[in-house]
């Protein structure tokens, strides 16, 4: 028996889930500037879903997140790992870093969030279930920053979607 009109065939629910990574971070942000970074991939088209972001003790700190159409250069930084949702998906393509000395920034498409936070504070975005898409990220050049005003322990996690180019 086929679908009813106008209802999409899912299939299986093991055919349906899309190649789903985390990367958490747990670091201290620098005085101000880039405080984290997801880079696009040169391999597959990255659709960053989530970000949830923790500001512990501290100054009131503004957070931006914005879209990029250069990755940004130089800065310290270390790379938390891209965690497979499903044991079947390949190796994360996408690169988060976490800066503890700010990058020069590359060029901006625009600034997609912004928020004050306090210490012990939090926000989140969950961009595909808030705007029409998620933010897509295509080619190593693209990427999504998140800049704080002052430095900070940053705690959270960022998801994304890696699809087929």
């Amino acid at each position: 028996m086929g679908n009813l009109p106008g209802v999409p065939d899912v299939g299986s629910r093991e055919a349906s889930l899309k190649a789903t990574y985390r990367a958490a971070f747990d670091f201290g942000a620098p005085a101000a500037g880039i405080a984290l970074e997801i880079t696009g991939s040169a391999t597959k088209t990255v659709e960053v879903i989530g970000l949830f972001i923790n500001r512990a003790g501290g100054a009131t700190s503004q957070f931006t997140i914005t879209k990029r159409s250069a990755a940004s250069t130089g800065g310290t930084s270390t790379t938390p790992t891209g965690v497979p949702m499903d044991s079947r998906n390949a190796a994360a393509t996408a690169v988060v870093k976490a800066f503890t000395v700010a990058p020069t920034p590359g060029a901006s498409v625009g600034d997609i969030f912004t928020a004050q936070l306090i210490a012990n504070e939090s926000f989140s975005d969950v961009f595909a279930l808030t705007v029409d898409q998620p933010v897509v990220l295509r080619g190593v050049a693209e990427t999504l920053s998140v800049q704080s005003s002052t430095n900070a322990t940053v705690r959270g996690f960022v998801a994304w979607i890696e699809r087929a180019s």
